[in-house]
């Protein structure tokens, strides 16, 4: 959890130091819930949410947390591949 805690404060930083308000937090249970119901709480203008490259058929197969996500929110969302 503390590593956790650290990552999302460097990349919060990260933010900051380019002039975008970010907010971080780490929450607990299923990705896909916890992310609509921390919009839904809280609101943004912009989700941003890595991805792990996945193609179609594994997508279509397994199915995806930012798939979900952006399909069930009124607001941008930006994917980013993860290395």
């Amino acid at each position: 959890v503390k590593e956790d805690q650290d990552y999302l404060a460097c990349v919060k930083k990260e933010f900051d130091a380019v002039g975008i308000a970010a907010q971080a937090e780490l929450a607990y249970g299923e990705p896909k819930k916890e992310i609509l119901k921390w919009v839904a709480e809280k609101g943004c203008s912009l989700i941003a949410m890595s991805t792990h490259g996945h193609r179609f058929l594994g997508d279509l197969f397994l199915g995806t947390t930012a798939t979900h996500v952006q399909h069930r929110v009124e607001v941008p969302v930006l994917l980013v591949r993860a290395r």
